[in-house]
């Protein structure tokens, strides 16, 4: 079951998502269960960005071409 906290985080991600979006990414694989998201995104220049989120510990975590570039911990109300 999916909580108040969690959809903070999921928020949180999908907002990252959307702006890969329109910066021009295309959604290659996505997934969503009661631990949290994922997202794999690919750049018409060829750069592969991931999303994850946690909702256990809240956090997210950004890669891109398989290097972590952004960390961040949702505060969960």
């Amino acid at each position: 079951m999916i909580t108040f906290s969690d959809m903070h985080v999921l928020s949180a991600v999908e907002h990252r998502r959307q702006s890969l979006l329109e910066d021009g990414y295309k959604v290659l694989f996505e997934h969503q269960d009661d631990l949290g998201y994922f997202v794999k995104m690919r750049h018409r220049n060829g750069t592969i960005v991931s999303l994850q989120a946690s909702t256990k510990d809240g956090t997210i975590r950004q890669t891109t071409n398989g290097k972590v570039t952004h960390t961040e911990k949702v505060h969960k109300s």
